[in-house]
């Protein structure tokens, strides 16, 4: 299988389990896309299934797949191994210091 990323990701499959690179004698299948609806504008249109869930969560009163809390919580732990790299000792949560540790270290 390849995944390229991009707003619809595209996905080919080869089903052939003994496949070489280079090998051209069996073709890559391309898997289509579901049905996005409408098309959007190129720049945001990648966007369009987080705001949609958005608004459905508001309309249906739910949570969103995506969370302000869980974004928080994924920025500090990546923010948490950056911090621990520059200062080369273990990080306690949550993190005291709010600032990027890069620009700290520059």
């Amino acid at each position: 299988m390849s995944i390229r990323m991009g707003p619809v990701p595209d996905v080919w499959l080869h089903n052939n389990p003994s496949w070489v690179p280079g090998e051209a004698a069996i073709a890559w299948e391309k898997i289509p896309a579901p049905d996005t609806g409408p098309s959007r504008h190129e720049k945001v249109g990648h966007y369009a299934p987080i705001v949609d869930d958005l608004i459905d969560s508001i309309e249906n009163d739910h949570e969103p797949f995506t969370s302000v809390q869980g974004n928080r919580d994924a920025m500090s732990m990546i923010q948490a191994v950056f911090e621990a790299a520059v200062t080369r000792e273990r990080v306690r949560f949550p993190l005291q210091e709010r600032i990027h540790p890069l620009r700290r270290w520059t």
